[in-house]
């Protein structure tokens, strides 16, 4: 029979006990009582049934956590519950991670993945849904379990994962935010998009590659981390500092007072302390020397996202590169110039207020047009063209032509005529094409000679013949419609050079004569067109000044009617155009 005296005390222990227990039940509620406790979280309307009942919160380790971490983590839970009870996800999300920092349990993760999940954070939800099948799965009821894993596939349909594997073990970060240690348990999951990962080890030099995540795709990353050649050394021991984590690149790597060796150059460092903390700041590692990082600790706001589009455009705070497309931490309570800038794009400023609620910030970069990313790259292909155009020449360059330098010319026509053509090329890409063609052109002038002796000469000239040229052309698109197009030609033509004469001379009265040559004459034609394109078939107006290098091959032969020096000379002509084109 028992003494009476432990009798009393039975009563006393039982009492103790039903407290205990119920702190313990009180914090493993995913939701407040009526009094002082919000309602267990209600399934989204695809869900069949209700959030599950989470069970007592147990920590993973085989050690049970001190009073005071119990107390803490319950606190924080129950501050989460309260937040998000108004409304305020954002915020009671950074609660439920402190209460797990504290001790982890199925209460505050599966409210902290309820919370990521209805704020979009799919990636973070899926994590927190597959610890509690994986750290809490003997916690979990049935029910819950079918929950949670149906929860965590519908999840699946719209992340991606990374697996990263290195030949060293280190920290993993991505987007500037540590994911974990080497060797990971799983995939790091990640929204669809471009990811900056980083694995980072003490002694050695940092990996650093982008990789492009589709959705329910797993991209492997397999890094190879060299031995640091070169290091500079880095240390913080501030006394206000002390108990600060140290995190440099995004990688958690110690406690104030803190020192270590990094690879020369800059770096990206900034403290933490509860709810204490450092905006990021840039650091100079110079090899062989010592630097001694200030910092400065403020309250933190809450978890802040910022986010821009193009996923590739560099993200600044503060002058301080954070990253490209997403950054995501906590900042001290102040404003920020944010910049986002990524070629091609208009670079994009703002002040960013940060305070308790301040949770979210999305910047869209405009395009740049006028940028030499943006030009259209032009594919290859073969094309045809038809041309017709006017040929104005104010000189053939003849003899006839020169006495003109010495006497009396009215009447003066300047030559003119047509050309038609026709040109078939094939254009490489970026625009750049050969071509040959030929065609035929003429051109004809008239004018009146007055001599000293008052006797005078008309003579009406023509100039023709078929030709042919090959060449090259550069083409430039614009607004992808506009187009213009640059072309230098050689050509051969067969000239036939004609000119009626009739004259009236005081001493041998009226005449008439005509004369013909011609041969092979070279030109040289420079060309301009500017036009536009629907789809393979364009238009231009174009405008060339073919030169005419070789003179009449009769020249010389003199039989007294003044063409001695031949029908015509080097001489050039200008070249109004239009043209029909189709690139195949």
């Amino acid at each position: 029979m028992a003494h009476p005296s432990e009798i009393r005390r039975i009563p006393f222990l039982v009492v103790v006990l039903t407290v205990l227990l119920w702190g313990m039940a009180a914090m493993a509620q995913p939701a407040d009582s009526a009094d002082e406790q919000a309602e267990a979280p209600e399934a989204r309307p695809e869900s069949a049934t209700a959030e599950p009942e989470p069970a007592a919160p147990e920590s993973p380790s085989s050690a049970g956590p001190d009073r005071e971490a119990l107390d803490e983590a319950k606190r924080l839970f129950l501050e989460g519950n309260a937040l998000r009870k108004a409304g305020d996800c954002q915020r009671a999300v950074v609660k439920y991670r402190a209460s797990r920092e504290r001790v982890r349990s199925v209460a505050n993760t599966q409210n902290a993945a309820v919370c990521l999940r209805d704020l979009g954070r799919a990636d973070e939800a899926l994590e927190m849904y597959e610890e509690l099948l994986t750290a809490f799965s003997d916690d979990l009821s049935d029910e819950q379990r079918q929950v949670v894993s149906r929860e965590s596939n519908a999840l699946r349909a719209k992340v991606g994962a990374i697996d990263v594997i290195a030949n060293v073990d280190g920290t993993v970060v991505v987007d500037g935010r540590s994911r974990g240690v080497l060797p990971l348990a799983l995939p790091i999951r990640v929204m669809p998009g471009n990811h900056k990962v980083v694995v980072l080890a003490q002694g050695y030099s940092g990996f650093e590659t982008s990789v492009e995540v589709k959705a329910r795709q797993t991209v492997a990353v397999d890094a190879t981390l060299e031995p640091l050649a070169d290091a500079g050394q880095v240390s913080i021991t501030d006394p206000s500092l002390e108990g600060a984590q140290v995190f440099v690149d995004g990688a958690p790597l110690g406690i104030v007072p803190w020192e270590g060796n990094l690879e020369p150059g800059t770096h990206r460092f900034f403290l933490r302390r509860g709810d204490e903390g450092s905006a990021p700041q840039a650091i100079d590692v110079v090899k062989g020397q010592r630097v001694q990082a200030k910092a400065t600790l403020a309250p933190l706001g809450t978890d802040l996202r910022i986010e821009v589009t193009p996923s590739t455009a560099e993200i600044r705070i503060d002058g301080v590169a954070v990253g490209a497309g997403r950054w995501q931490g906590r900042l001290p309570l102040r404003s920020y110039e944010v910049v986002a800038d990524e070629e091609g794009y208009v670079t994009a400023t703002t002040t960013l207020k940060v305070d308790e609620r301040t949770d979210r910030l999305s910047l869209e970069l405009e395009v740049d047009e006028d940028h030499p990313r943006w030009q259209v790259p032009i594919p290859g292909g073969p094309w045809i063209e038809v041309l017709g155009g006017g040929l104005i020449a104010p000189s053939f360059g003849g003899q006839a032509e020169s006495n003109c330098d010495f006497d009396i010319c009215r009447d003066a026509v300047i030559g003119n005529g047509w050309v038609v053509m026709g040109r078939a090329g094939y254009e490489f890409p970026m625009g750049l094409s050969v071509m040959a063609g030929g065609g035929y052109m003429s051109a004809g002038r008239s004018f009146l000679v007055e001599y000293d002796n008052d006797s005078e000469e008309s003579y009406d000239m023509t100039h023709e013949g078929p030709f042919g040229l090959v060449g090259v052309r550069q083409r430039f698109v614009f607004a992808d419609l506009f187009e213009t197009r640059l072309s230098y030609s050689v050509g051969v033509m067969g000239t036939s050079a004609n000119a009626e004469i009739e004259g009236d001379d005081p001493e041998f009265g009226s005449f008439t004569d005509e004369e013909g040559g011609g041969g092979v004459n070279v030109f040289l034609m420079p060309e301009i067109q500017l036009g536009m394109r629907f789809s393979g078939f364009g238009v231009a107006l174009g405008f060339a000044t073919p030169l005419f290098l070789l003179g009449d091959p009769d020249a010389g032969d003199d039989d007294g009617d003044g063409f001695g020096g031949g029908l015509y000379g080097t001489f050039f002509a200008f070249l109004p155009s239009l043209s029909a084109s189709y690139l195949f």
